[in-house]
């Protein structure tokens, strides 16, 4: 993502992505959210969502490789 997620075109972006990830029930929840619910939250549960599910099916991508660890000695990871 290129632009912040608060912004019209980092929501965009966002919005686009699940669009690619063939997940139609991800929109519907977008579009169906309580009003007290963000945008931008729903939207980081949705990419949190799409992300476990991939980990899951041992489709997700580990950045960098499993191993590597901060200064603390814990795993610091990405998953994608």
């Amino acid at each position: 993502m290129t632009d912040r997620k608060k912004s019209a075109a980092g929501r965009h972006q966002r919005v686009q992505a699940i669009k690619r990830s063939s997940w139609p029930s991800l929109l519907e929840a977008l579009n169906s959210r309580p009003h007290r619910v963000g945008v931008d939250d729903l939207l980081d549960a949705c990419a949190a969502a799409w992300t476990a599910i991939r980990i899951e099916r041992g489709e997700a991508i580990c950045l960098p490789e499993k191993g590597t660890e901060c200064d603390q000695g814990r795993p610091m990871r990405i998953w994608a």
